[in-house]
């Protein structure tokens, strides 16, 4: 006949075992963190768990599967749960942030979100010569300046902003940018690298939901612009064009 237990031990058996169900909630909930929602309860049961099995009393276990294993076992699986919840945690915040910075820059190209500087001259490289802008409008065959490209004309996005002519490439070929219209940003004065900037959201970005096959545009790409230099400008070259690209990828169609 078993010893009957006094009410001492009844209350810190029944104890443990409230503690032990805290204990592997937290564990299930920390490794479902996956859905967010189970992660802040995780770590609460978690915490309270660890609470709990701090509390009771410690006792010589009579086996070894007795109280100071269960108590141990409580234990890890509590720590186990909070650990696994504050690794979700820096997943999902690490998630957001990347979203987040996604959603600020928007799908613009490097040109776009770093304009050069007033003096600073994109359509002509320091080393050619400043005189070549004469020849704008009459690039070697097989490029084109930003006078010359039109609609459809495909090509490799330069790695430089500063650039005089691009290389054509045909639109079964790989490249990673397309033209897909040109605008006037405005009569008279040059309108600076900030309006074409500004443009991208008031032309270029209506102008591509237009002229994109939905079919054959991947879901991410980036929506850029090409404009002439204030010297350009001034020779009578007064139109920009708005491109998309894959930011690096290559495609081997048209998106038109």
């Amino acid at each position: 006949m078993g010893t009957p237990l006094t009410d001492t031990a009844a209350h810190d058996q029944g104890q443990e075992r409230r503690a032990g169900g805290f204990s592997i909630a937290a564990l299930v909930l920390g490794l479902s963190g996956f859905l967010l929602l189970p992660i802040p309860l995780a770590i609460v049961l978690g915490l309270i768990a660890l609470f709990r099995i701090h509390r009771s009393p410690a006792s010589p276990p009579p086996d070894a599967s007795g109280p100071a294993t269960a108590k141990t076992v409580g234990v890890i699986f509590s720590l186990v749960g909070i650990v696994a919840a504050g690794v979700w945690s820096i997943g999902w915040a690490a998630a957001l942030v990347l979203v987040h910075d996604r959603a600020a820059s928007g799908p613009y190209t490097l040109q776009d979100q770093n304009p050069p500087a007033p003096d600073a001259v994109p359509a002509v490289p320091a080393d050619t010569d400043p005189d070549a802008s004469a020849d704008l409008c009459e690039p070697p065959p097989g490029y084109a300046t930003v006078c010359t490209l039109q609609a459809g004309d495909c090509f490799i996005e330069p790695a430089d902003r500063e650039f005089y002519e691009i290389e054509l490439i045909a639109c079964d070929e790989p490249h990673n940018a397309q033209v897909i219209g040109s605008y006037s940003p405005s009569t008279g004065d040059w309108p600076g690298w900030s309006s074409f900037i500004a443009d991208i959201d008031s032309a270029c970005r209506p102008m591509s939901e237009s002229a994109l096959d939905p079919e054959r545009t991947p879901d991410a790409f980036f929506i850029g612009y090409l404009a002439p230099d204030e010297e350009a400008w001034d020779s009578g070259v007064q139109e920009a064009l708005c491109y998309v690209s894959t930011g690096g990828e290559s495609w081997t169609t048209s998106l038109m």
